[in-house]
């Protein structure tokens, strides 16, 4: 084998290494770019969308349609809702805003409950 040969497949391997780097950052910038809205505007945005006394249906409408993952706890008239990756997370930490749904008897909404959590090191 030829020293040429030997730069060539060199050269070769390390432009396969930046192509796939690249295409890594990439995908990585796509999955956090999920929701670029700030927790805060977030919270005001469903405070405003779901005043006290929604139906529990109503908000269930309104959490589907805004894409956030949620689940109903019966027992507790409860729903927990939260939103990934917003504003401020990278591909090593990442900033979620969770959210507790409160209803009573009548399955009216009662308050809501919000709290940012950062994950990573």
């Amino acid at each position: 084998m030829t020293v040429w040969f030997k730069v060539m497949i060199g050269v070769a391997i390390c432009v396969g290494c930046v192509v796939l780097l690249s295409v890594v950052v990439t995908v990585v910038g796509v999955v956090n770019d999920q929701h670029r809205v700030d927790a805060g505007v977030l919270e005001q945005e469903i405070r405003n969308g779901l005043p006290t006394g929604s139906s529990l249906s109503t908000v269930e409408e309104f959490l589907k349609k805004s894409g956030l993952k949620f689940s109903f706890e019966a027992r507790s008239k409860t729903i927990y809702a939260a939103a990934h990756k917003l504003k401020g997370s990278n591909f090593v930490t990442t900033k979620d805003l969770m959210l507790k749904f409160n209803f009573d008897d009548s399955s009216k909404l009662t308050s809501i409950d919000a709290q940012v959590l950062y994950t990573g090191p």
